[in-house]
């Protein structure tokens, strides 16, 4: 069964506040805007993932791997801010570093087991219908896959940033 998103999306507008003002410290800390890439390769290192396939595509970066499915502890976990239970030796240890995918995306989708949800303004999971994926998404999610589906923000400079994007994934 799937987290229940707006007990939690108003768990996190009590901890961290209902406007946007602590969002803004994000877009200075990763001086490398691909910085979230690492994260999606550490999210399925500690999934214990055997294999992770990123898909470039013209409006968005699709992500998928074959680790352990999302619990609520991990919708919890990335969807917070420094709440991290790593010690201070391994990635992840603040918590925030997977937002560095705002860079790119305003609304990330991630799709895992029963637990199919987008994020907003960082620290918000609301739930999803799934039927607007494409089939090769619906695909991986039949298959057991973890899915990061991130639609590229419509203003973003697209020849630029996506190359960059490109250059950091080859």
């Amino acid at each position: 069964m799937a987290s229940d998103y707006k007990k939690i999306a108003e768990e996190h507008r009590e901890l961290y506040g209902s406007g946007t003002k602590h969002l803004r410290i994000f877009k200075k800390l990763f001086g490398d805007k691909t910085h979230f890439v690492y994260e999606l390769i550490q999210n399925a290192d500690d999934s214990e993932s055997s294999h992770l396939e990123l898909q470039l595509g013209e409006n968005r970066l699709l992500v998928w791997n074959n680790g352990r499915q999302f619990t609520e502890k991990d919708v919890r976990s990335i969807c917070s801010l420094g709440s991290s239970d790593k010690d201070l030796t391994h990635i992840g240890t603040f918590g925030i570093g997977f937002k560095a995918v705002y860079n790119y995306t305003d609304l990330p989708e991630i799709c895992s087991g029963d637990e199919r949800f987008r994020i907003r303004f960082f620290t918000q999971p609301q739930g999803i219908d799934i039927a607007h994926l494409e089939v090769e998404i619906l695909g991986k999610l039949s298959e057991g896959k973890t899915v990061f589906h991130l639609p590229f923000k419509k203003n973003l400079r697209q020849e630029e940033e996506i190359t960059n994007l490109r250059n950091r994934l080859c």
